[in-house]
């Protein structure tokens, strides 16, 4: 059954997805904790369905988690009611919606979806559309290529300490262990692709006008955008 969901998710159409996450980006401009549960809801069954908190990017929450707990204080500390908490809770589901309605968007649409869906705009040059979708590609293997350098470097004997004065204090090591290497393969990974489309002969001005797949799942899932946007704008 989860395969069977996990499908339907993939398989929605990338200019849906791409306005589902608009959508999901307005509960920024709301204060309404009916809308922002609605959202942060939403947001969660498409990280669940979309099996993102089995992906790297979960890993990024661990460093959110004491935003998140600075946020929740300042709001508390900022609200003219001394006892109200909904102020901060939805401070709290607001940066946690926007996490996971992103990690979900770009888990399961892949670079060149996000291409087509964008030049659907007609209103962004190709060349950008094509940096912007290697550089989402490269995400992924920013993170994987740190892991393996971590691990190669420990396996050397590297060790910055665990306590901050410590880290700072190598910090001139972990620099020369760690980036340089880093940037060294990323810039290698680019020289690659760089020569494979070349091969393939990339062209940029290539515009596929691909018609939007009218699905029960894309029409739900436009019905939703497009009734959150306009309750976000009118309330």
């Amino acid at each position: 059954m989860d395969d069977k969901f996990q499908n339907i998710i993939f398989n929605l159409d990338s200019r849906v997805k791409l306005l589902w996450l608009i959508s999901c980006s307005g509960i920024y401009f709301t204060n309404n904790i009916i809308v922002v549960i609605i959202i942060t809801f939403t947001s969660s069954i498409m990280f669940i369905l979309s099996k993102s908190h089995k992906t790297i990017y979960i890993k990024a929450l661990y460093y959110l988690i004491p935003f998140f707990i600075i946020i929740f204080f300042l709001a508390l500390w900022e609200s003219s009611e001394p006892v109200n908490i909904i102020i901060p809770i939805t401070s709290i589901l607001k940066f946690t919606a926007l996490f996971l309605s992103s990690v979900a968007f770009f888990v399961m649409t892949r670079p060149f979806e996000l291409l087509t869906a964008l030049r659907s705009l007609k209103v962004i040059p190709q060349k950008f559309l094509f940096a912007l979708g290697i550089s989402f590609r490269f995400i992924p293997i920013i993170f994987e290529t740190y892991e393996k350098i971590i691990i190669a470097q420990k396996a050397r004997g590297l060790n910055a300490g665990k306590s901050i004065i410590r880290q700072i204090l190598n910090l001139p090591i972990v620099i020369k262990a760690l980036v340089i290497p880093l940037i060294s393969e990323i810039l290698h990974q680019l020289w690659l692709m760089w020569m494979a489309l070349m091969v393939k002969g990339c062209n940029f001005n290539n515009r596929n006008n691909n018609s939007l797949k009218w699905s029960i799942a894309n029409i739900f899932i436009l019905i939703y955008s497009f009734t959150i946007i306009l309750i976000t704008i009118y309330f």
